[in-house]
């Protein structure tokens, strides 16, 4: 449309048409602009609930015109995609009449079946770990020879390296769409396209010289018979790779067949807890020769008679040795169903640790067993060191000279156990040996004598004083035992911390009030001899709980002598001096109420102390008032005491020990009431003469 002058001066507008052509180019100006896209359709949900957004882009393209689409309720706005920008600004479109179409343009004129082609994919890396020729990694999930999962090489137990490297390598789709990740090119598998290879170290191959048939014609011979096809490739450092593509279980057995034709024969030794030696074996073997079926290796496992003692079958520490021979193939997949019976077996471990001195057992618990806590948190596992104070049949070293540390040397029926998950004890093991290491360099020891009596305030109660001195001296006390008559106290620490620790041992010592009491010198005349006399009293005091109950009574502590040779010597302490008085005095009482005569030590054939203990103990105090003591069982002693306490109370629990001297009446009821308890137990012995006994020699299943 134009506007031209008319001739009188006025304007007059004229009507030009456009052409069909021109109206084509103008709609072709107008799409150049814009550019559809898949992402550009509105969503059916959008049409009938528009978007604020959606709203506002209408109205600028309209001009003036007002939209009036309902609004988008808040559950649709949130399926929306934020507005994307203009690709390019209005300012830069290309005018209409300057537009060029462009025939070639593939965004214009799409080929068929094409677009845009991506770039080509990074190489996948390998699933059984090409990239690190020394490790074997599962090719699939069923490993190999598909039998069943087998577990990483990565494992905890170090086996004997064989005498190359076996290396397997997978390009199946599955596998290597899982190591690429989300954001790399998927791949579709092919059916009867699998892809496999297999890694040989030089010494893994058979020399050339060593082949019945030439490598090559060893290779058309298994493509021949197989439905898969093999090729060799030259792998990095002098490796050879063998690849083989086709279905998946024609691919490994061909590969398989490669490395018995191909591979030198190895040899492999893992080393495998002693427990789960017969979930190897299986029963009758079932589970051993399945593997060797499945994988044509050899197994080699110890006989039972060349293995431990049975009492180390609990302790998963104590390991074996099981040999596997085989192609390169054959023992890396023995090696794994070994593994993997392993992991399932002993996913919970029992662990001892024999080779650490017991000295070191109080440093490695801590104090308040507060080291051990420490090993117990966030591990699933239980940590048992023993409660080492007293040496048993083991005596700690003499005291080294300056500058020398002593030699400790392990126990062999104490050991610090570990139970519960493999990984958390295995890590406790290694704290527990670092420690050890350390202390190796560090604890030494001195000694000092302690009156014996005064040994268990030491202790204090329930060790809590030995614990308080290892906290604030970090210092440890070991005393000897009961047992052995030594006074000598073994203090083991740091040098720098052994003088501090002395000193509070003896101020512990010092702190008590003592007596001490001559059992034997109040009854000098005894017919079987004072010391005799003396023992069976105490042994007899003992039997009744009368010592416990003098302890409880005067809060003190009475040590008694503690070997048959020893002075009875009874030795009262306690912390106020008011009570070790009253203890001792008490003690008097209780000995001369028991004179000689109130006790008969009759001489009878240990052979029979087992049937009087059954047949006689019980008929003598109801009848005669009279109780019957018997040597310990661990001592051959054929004397038998008799001890008269008097007609039976109506509950045990009411008997109560004289403290009065008797009377010359009193003595002859014990006289009577013990002649009378002898003669029967002389009937009861002479009446089973009959009976004998025999050692029998029994071997040892």
């Amino acid at each position: 449309m134009a506007a031209d002058l008319a001739p009188n001066g006025t304007s007059q507008t004229i009507v030009q048409e456009v052409s069909p052509a021109q109206r084509m180019q103008e709609k072709h100006s107008a799409d150049a602009t814009h550019q559809p896209k898949v992402e550009d359709a509105i969503d059916a949900e959008n049409i009938a609930h528009p978007p604020p957004s959606m709203l506002a882009n209408t109205s600028d393209s309209l001009g003036t015109a007002e939209s009036t689409l309902p609004a988008l309720s808040e559950k649709a706005a949130g399926k929306q995609k934020a507005a994307e920008e203009p690709s390019e600004s209005p300012a830069k479109a290309q005018p209409a009449h300057a537009m060029v179409i462009d025939t070639k343009s593939e965004d214009a004129f799409p080929a068929l079946g094409g677009g845009p082609k991506s770039q080509p994919a990074n190489p996948m890396p390998a699933a059984w770990g090409a990239r690190k020729p020394p490790t074997v990694i599962n090719a699939v999930p069923n490993g190999i020879n598909g039998q069943g999962p087998m577990s990483s090489t990565s494992s905890s137990r170090a086996s004997t390296p064989a005498s190359g490297k076996l290396t397997p390598a997978t390009t199946n789709a599955f596998v290597a769409s899982q190591l690429r990740g989300p954001s790399m090119p998927q791949y579709v598998p092919i059916p009867g396209r699998h892809s496999e290879r297999i890694q040989f170290a030089p010494s893994q191959l058979l020399p050339r010289d060593q082949l019945r048939k030439p490598l090559q014609e060893v290779l058309r011979n298994i493509n021949k018979k197989s439905k898969a096809t093999v090729e060799m490739k030259a792998g990095p450092n002098d490796t050879t790779i063998f690849e083989g593509i086709g279905p998946i279980e024609a691919t490994r057995q061909a590969l398989r067949d490669v490395a018995r034709e191909l591979g030198s024969k190895q040899s492999v030794k893992i080393p495998i807890p002693l427990s789960v030696r017969p979930h190897i074996i299986g029963r009758q073997g079932t589970v051993v020769q399945a593997i060797t079926a499945r994988t044509g290796a050899r197994i080699q496992i110890p006989k039972a008679e060349e293995m431990a003692a049975p009492d180390h079958y609990d302790d998963d520490s104590v390991t074996i040795d099981v040999a596997i021979e085989g192609d390169p193939v054959a023992a890396e997949l023995a090696r794994r169903e070994i593994e993997t019976i392993i992991n399932e077996r002993t996913s919970t471990v029992n662990m001892r640790l024999k080779d650490i001195p017991e000295e070191y057992y109080p440093f490695i618990a801590g104090p308040h067993n507060s080291r051990v806590h420490a090993l117990e948190q966030g591990r699933e596992i239980k940590v048992h060191v023993p409660y080492y104070f007293t040496w048993s049949d083991q005596p700690p070293p003499q005291a080294p000279v300056a500058g020398r540390l002593p030699q400790f040397a392990p126990n062999r029926g104490s050991h610090i156990r570990i139970t519960g998950d493999r990984t958390g004890a295995q890590e406790a093991r290694m704290e527990i040996e670092q420690q050890v290491e350390e202390l190796r360099r560090r604890i030494t020891l001195t000694q000092l004598a302690i009156n014996r009596g005064q040994h268990r305030f030491i202790v204090g109660d329930k060790g809590t004083s030995l614990h308080d001195l290892l906290e604030e001296t970090g210092c440890a006390v070991i005393l000897p035992p009961i047992t052995d008559d030594s006074e000598m106290l073994t203090i083991t620490g740091p040098q720098e911390s052994l003088d501090m620790a002395m000193d509070k041992v003896m101020n512990l010592a010092t702190s008590m009030h003592m007596a001490s009491i001559d059992i034997a010198k109040q009854h000098a005349s005894a017919p079987a001899g004072a010391q005799n006399h003396a023992r069976a009293l105490t042994r007899y005091l003992q039997r009744r709980q009368a010592i416990e109950q003098l302890e409880r009574q005067f809060d003190a502590h009475i040590v008694l002598p503690t070997t048959e040779d020893s002075p009875m010597n009874w030795e009262v302490y306690s912390r106020d001096g008011k009570n070790t008085i009253k203890a001792r005095s008490d003690i008097i009482g209780l000995i001369n109420a028991h004179p000689p005569a109130r006790l008969r030590h009759l001489p009878v054939d240990p052979f029979y102390h087992q049937h009087l203990r059954k047949e006689a103990s019980q008929r003598l105090q109801n009848e005669f008032g009279v109780h019957l003591l018997l040597p310990e069982e661990s001592i051959s002693n054929p004397q038998v005491v008799l001890i008269y306490e008097g007609p039976q109370q109506s509950s045990p629990t009411e008997f109560t020990l004289p403290r009065q001297k008797p009377s010359p009446a009193e003595v002859a009821e014990f006289e009577r009431a013990l002649l009378q308890a002898q003669t029967h137990i002389h009937s009861l012995v002479q009446g089973q003469q009959h009976l004998s006994s025999q050692t029998l020699n029994v071997p040892f299943k």
